[in-house]
């Protein structure tokens, strides 16, 4: 008994210091890790007041900001009033559920710090008053609340908005207005020099942290983190990892993976790309000329891009059809032996071209070509293309957008990797496939950059 006693003695020494630690070791939270979870708790327990926290789903923010921290605090401050706020006031009760079953259930907790639950104090759903309070409050220890719902003439030292908003009040502007609304009054009731905290996941660029980005941003701590970074760098390695990640996308779309795992919520109305401009095809037409385009990776770095490739036709009336979209990281003779493969399969030779997209550092691939041609006894015209030194990545990117208002290019609907590149552009990790597809179009004088032919231009079909 004497060494569990003095084991306990040692946990609180560390735990009543470090909120990653209490959690972990405390309250039992196993998958709170130092990686990403330090960051979280140190932003948490900083001397700041105002604090927007911006994570990815599943990467357990409430159990450390909503859960573990009010109890953390109670323990080193019994007199403190807490205040959780969610979108909904059953979101809030399930919350403090958990709190209660901590304090209530956990024995290393019990004893460490005691039994806050006693005969005297308040305990009920909606609140809790732990044992061991000096000074008298009409305020419980913790209560809830939730948007429309305001603790009128009560007052805390910290309140805790968490997951206010979702995608059942991001609809129309009244329901965003009464989420914001809900916020300001929230300051109504927050003690003078007290903690506020809100952490969430994006939802909209006009959604309550859209608000605050917007016009708080200079009197918020603000913490934004994405589930994987512009240099694939993952946030919660051992849990969201990029296998998850990839599935998570396939199976949600563009939109809502950027919304909830990147925290880069995609505007559809100030879109480069929108979703209700895409046409799809099956077949498509077989009277069309078809263009095989390269952009390769620039380096073989486990960060750089892809090799983009894009396979397609344009029919008498000017439409594009995208037959195949092909991110490729791989060697460059493997890239060769594709390019060979699909020559063959779309018989490109015969009324089309390849076009290679060539930079300072690829000169090497022509005679890559010119060679494999010789040795495959195969031989096919292959067009050089120097990117402008006037135009930029984007705006060749850009390019594309009237052909595709207009309903002049067709994809494929299982071309998932083409279709989220274009939907979260300029927002995504990666873009060789945007880029090939603004490459160029062969017109009646020959190939020309996609980005300098009008919609109403002619093609060479």
């Amino acid at each position: 008994m004497t060494d569990f006693l003095e084991k306990a003695r040692e946990i609180k020494r560390r735990a009543d210091t470090d909120l990653l630690y209490f959690s972990k070791y405390v309250l039992g939270y196993a998958q709170v890790e130092e990686v990403p979870h330090r960051e979280l708790c140190d932003r948490l327990v900083s001397d700041t007041k105002k604090k927007l926290i911006l994570l990815p789903r599943g990467s357990f923010k409430s159990t450390i900001a909503t859960i573990s921290f009010p109890i953390w605090k109670l323990t080193q401050d019994p007199n403190l009033r807490i205040l959780i706020s969610s979108e909904t006031y059953g979101q809030s009760k399930t919350f403090l559920t958990a709190i209660k079953q901590q304090i209530e259930a956990n024995e290393l907790f019990k004893t460490i710090y005691g039994e806050l639950k006693k005969e005297d104090t308040v305990w009920r759903q909606e609140e809790i008053t732990v044992a061991g309070r000096t000074k008298v409050a009409r305020e419980p220890s913790i209560g809830v609340s939730g948007v429309g719902q305001t603790k009128v003439g009560l007052h805390y030292d910290i309140i805790i908005l968490d997951d206010v908003v979702s995608d059942r009040n991001i609809n129309t502007p009244d329901q965003i207005a009464k989420t914001i609304n809900h916020y300001k009054l929230l300051l109504s009731i927050l003690e003078p020099g007290g903690l506020l905290i809100i952490i969430g996941t994006r939802y909209s660029f006009a959604d309550l942290y859209g608000h605050l980005l917007e016009n708080e941003k200079d009197v918020f701590d603000i913490l934004i983190r994405s589930a994987i970074d512009d240099k694939g760098k993952l946030y919660f390695p051992t849990r969201l990892t990029l296998e998850y990640l990839d599935n998570q996308k396939k199976a949600q779309g563009p939109q809502h993976y950027s919304n909830q795992y990147l925290n880069n919520p995609i505007d559809q109305g100030t879109a480069i790309f929108r979703k209700g401009w895409l046409r799809y095809f099956k077949d498509g037409p077989s009277n069309t000329n078809k263009y095989l385009l390269i952009d390769p990776a620039s380096t073989n770095e486990v960060h750089s891009d892809f090799t983009g490739i894009i396979i397609c036709g344009v029919d008498e009336q000017n439409n594009i059809f995208v037959y195949e979209a092909i991110n490729n990281k791989s060697t460059i003779g493997e890239m060769i032996a594709l390019v060979f493969e699909k020559v063959m399969l779309y018989k490109i030779h015969e009324a089309g071209c390849v076009a290679l997209e060539i930079n300072a550092n690829q000169h090497t691939y022509q005679y890559i070509f010119s060679e494999e041609m010789s040795k495959r006894k195969y031989y096919f015209p292959i067009t050089e293309l120097k990117p402008s030194s006037t135009r930029s990545k984007m705006s060749r990117i850009k390019a594309l957008q009237p052909w595709f208002e207009n309903g002049r290019i067709y994809v494929r609907k299982e071309q998932t990797e083409l279709i989220d590149q274009l939907l979260m552009y300029p927002r995504t990790r990666h873009d060789d496939l945007c880029l090939s597809g603004g490459t160029l179009v062969m017109t009646l004088s020959g190939l020309k950059p996609i980005a300098d032919i009008n919609v109403n231009d002619y093609v060479w079909t």
